[in-house]
């Protein structure tokens, strides 16, 4: 960047280059947080899951096993 004692010699060419930095983080963190969603929905979709158990559910405490 080109610089005099006193600033920038061209206000506009430093303002151009901050906005296009900040144009490319924009783009960056927009593509990183899609990669992340297509992450989660393949492991959603894909997940190993399985179907819970149809059997073994709650029964009845009673005697001893109220400790």
């Amino acid at each position: 960047m080109a610089t005099t004692r006193d600033g920038p010699r061209n206000v506009a060419a430093v303002a151009e280059l901050a906005s296009g930095i900040m144009f490319t983080l924009i783009r960056r963190v927009a593509a990183a947080l899609s990669m992340a969603g297509m992450v989660a929905a393949l492991f959603r979709i894909r997940g190993r899951g399985g179907v819970p158990p149809q059997t073994d559910g709650w029964r009845e405490v009673a005697g001893p096993d109220l400790r």
